[in-house]
């Protein structure tokens, strides 16, 4: 699906480190549709880290409070995602609304970020992620309504906060069960690939 975007075999001096978090279990699903349509306008060359919530089984978050003492989690299988965390430039979260939150492979990779809040309130690391970053989110509800995409945008905000990461957009498809076109959001998504980074 993204093989005809990713650039990185032509990656100038301002190629930028791309993390994509991706929630849904479709890959050409609406939200697929919406993150192609993103990635292929954006007005810079890239490489992307792409994590599919579905095939990595990251395990929950178990509260053992290991975090609270150490500078790592416990568990073992978040250490791929923690170093594209550190080296990415941009992060992007493309997800669907299930049940007015993340789907729940994604949402245990959004709970294991716990490490990091422990580094910063409990440690003093501040920041506990180094380099700074734009983040992005990407959201369909199949709802004609903004009730879960809000849900999402404010626990998406809070867990950006604590890896140095500035909530810089929000790109929208909602009504997928009714809309299966998505003409509108999908022009939207290429506008808006273009104007969050016009500063750069």
């Amino acid at each position: 699906l993204y093989a005809n975007i990713v650039k990185s075999e032509f990656c100038s001096e301002q190629c930028k480190d791309i993390l994509i978090l991706y929630g849904s279990p479709k890959e050409y699903g609406t939200t697929g549709r919406l993150l192609k349509s993103f990635l292929g306008s954006l007005p810079f060359d890239f490489n992307m880290t792409f994590i599919n919530s579905y095939e990595k089984n990251i395990k929950p978050c178990t509260a053992c409070d290991y975090c609270h003492n150490h500078e790592k989690c416990k568990l073992d299988d978040f250490e791929l995602i923690s170093n594209s965390i550190n080296n990415a430039d941009v992060i992007i979260v493309a997800t669907p609304v299930y049940f007015l939150s993340f789907p729940a492979p994604l949402k245990a990779i959004v709970d294991r970020m716990q490490v990091y809040w422990s580094a910063r309130f409990l440690q003093n690391q501040y920041p506990p992620i180094k380099k700074s970053k734009k983040g992005i989110l990407l959201a369909c509800s199949g709802a004609d309504n903004y009730d879960g995409i809000n849900i999402i945008e404010k626990q998406c905000r809070q867990f950006f906060s604590v890896i140095n990461t500035k909530f810089s957009g929000i790109i929208t498809w909602t009504g997928t069960d009714f809309d299966k076109i998505g003409s509108d959001s999908i022009k939207h998504a290429k506008k808006m690939a273009v104007e969050l980074f016009s500063d750069d």
